[in-house]
């Protein structure tokens, strides 16, 4: 009997112990389920910012690459729009020989910005292959599709050119013109008193001034301060004209000269010696 009671004992033991190891486990197991879930949590919200994160930098570099291409586009537009280049319409061209000057026509190949404050350079030059010296630099009226160029004895190449306070437009074409100078010398008539008196059908004595040594001293910018003056005789009575002498007159003011060997060279001419012998000069 009393190993009966001890068997049952065991027994019972035997199975409180397993009881409680399945107690244990259980509870471990609900305890690392919870773990788990926590930590998939983390995870999550870890995946979360990260994606947040991502899609922040994405707007950051969206924002970044527009701005970056709003500049870009910015540039891109003020660089396609450059100083006008001109081009000289050469069938324009004008000459005032007595102004000395040259006038031209021209086109750019863009327009000019509003915004924008433009100036211009002329050169010049005695040669195609140099554009020469500035001879104009000032601002420039947009508007304005004309200029006029003073010019210079021999030959003139003109070219233009436009620029900003930041930016230098490219040189235009060149237009040439050789330019010889209009010489305007002073201009002289003769008299006698007697044609003075009675009129020009009375003249006898007729001044020929030496005009081509006059302007070969003007071409030079020299002014001359006398002048050569061939004088004839012209027979009242058989109307022949007869070279008597040369002689030298004031350029700067009118003036009387004697005229020595006045006489008709005809020798049929009952009147061969010539009755006058004063000749006067005056500027016209």
């Amino acid at each position: 009997m009393k190993k009966l009671r001890f068997f049952a004992a065991v027994l019972c033991a035997a199975f409180l112990a397993v009881g409680c190891s399945e107690g244990n486990s259980g509870q471990s197991v609900s305890s690392s389920s919870v773990s788990s879930s926590s930590s998939g949590t983390e995870s999550s919200v870890s995946s979360s910012e990260s994606s947040s994160s991502s899609s922040s930098s994405s707007v950051r570099s969206s924002s970044s690459s527009k701005s970056s291409s709003s500049k870009s586009s910015s540039s891109s537009y003020k660089s396609s729009i450059p100083v006008p280049t001109p081009t000289i319409n050469t069938e324009s061209v004008q000459v005032n020989e007595s102004a000395k000057t040259l006038s031209f026509e021209f086109s750019i190949t863009s327009f000019f910005r509003s915004q924008k404050k433009y100036y211009l350079r002329i050169y010049r030059s005695d040669n195609a292959n140099s554009n020469g010296e500035v001879i104009y630099d000032k601002a420039f009226d947009t508007k304005s599709r004309k200029l006029k160029v003073g010019l210079v004895k021999g030959d003139n190449y003109i070219r233009i050119q436009f620029y900003t306070a930041d930016e230098v437009g490219e040189i235009s074409n060149a237009v040439h013109q050789y330019f010889k100078p209009v010489i305007k010398h002073r201009n002289f008539e003769f008299y006698t008193m007697v044609g003075a008196m009675y009129g020009e059908g009375f003249e006898m004595l007729f001044g020929y001034p030496d005009y081509t040594a006059i302007d070969s001293l003007l071409g030079v910018d020299l002014e001359p301060e006398t002048m050569d003056v061939d004088v004839y005789y012209k027979c009242p009575y058989c109307r022949t004209k007869t070279f008597c002498a040369t002689v030298t007159f004031s350029y700067r003011e009118g003036e009387a000269q004697y005229i020595p060997n006045v006489h008709c060279s005809n020798p049929r001419c009952s009147h061969p010696n010539g009755s006058v012998n004063m000749l006067i000069s005056r500027i016209i």
